[in-house]
């Protein structure tokens, strides 16, 4: 369902101070091991896919752990660190954790193709790398459904895209952020993206029922 309207009242927060992610103990994601396995087999995203957006590894307090590197909009410089942990907690929830003080950015500014006009953004990292794998230009929003801080580092690059296809979580607080995403960048470009019966699109990937979206 394609929306109207612009929000043109987008303004730049006042000047914040922000700290380069440490990178000490980041190694790069292997060929094989515990996170790769997750991620190819548990995940499904292949191995060319994980290249692309420079997945890496480390170890933590819960042991293995997905590193994304979150990149400027120009894809040159890393400016925050997500992670993932392989084990999930005692309550069966994910692991989550990011870099202090980061600059935040949407994920995936690397492998965005300079000539790119059409972008789907996605609520995890995991589900931009599911969208790239069936061959569409992907980037996620860095802090879950409710930080929009994001924007106005990225308000600028976003600028160049024709269609923004918003393809967050098919819940509440989803729909809630696809529609602040849609009001900050312009509803009149801006595409709610759903796959009935998943939450999300690495679910409709791990399930082997669903072959992609044709936007």
């Amino acid at each position: 369902v394609r929306d109207t309207g612009e929000d043109r009242s987008f303004r730049r927060s006042a000047a914040k101070t922000y700290t380069k992610p440490e990178t000490t103990g980041i190694a790069k994601l292997e060929s094989s091991g515990p996170v790769f396995d997750y991620l190819t087999k548990a995940r499904g995203i292949s191995p060319e896919g994980l290249h692309r957006y420079r997945q890496a590894q480390t170890n933590g307090a819960m042991g293995p752990e997905c590193v994304f590197p979150v990149c400027s909009s120009d894809g040159r410089t890393v400016e925050m660190l997500k992670f993932l942990a392989i084990r999930r907690g005692s309550d069966g929830k994910k692991i989550i954790r990011a870099s202090k003080d980061s600059r935040p950015h949407l994920f995936g500014w690397q492998d965005i193709p300079a000539t790119a006009r059409d972008v789907v953004i996605t609520e995890g990292e995991i589900d931009a790398m599911t969208v790239a794998n069936w061959g569409h230009p992907a980037l996620s929003v860095p802090s879950g459904a409710d930080n929009m801080e994001w924007i106005e580092h990225d308000f600028e690059a976003l600028a160049r895209f024709d269609r923004i296809f918003v393809c967050t979580d098919a819940d509440d607080a989803g729909h809630k952020c696809a529609g602040k995403i849609a009001e900050r960048l312009g509803r009149a470009r801006c595409y709610r993206v759903i796959i009935p019966g998943f939450k999300d699109v690495n679910e409709a990937l791990v399930s082997g029922r669903f072959v992609g979206p044709d936007f």
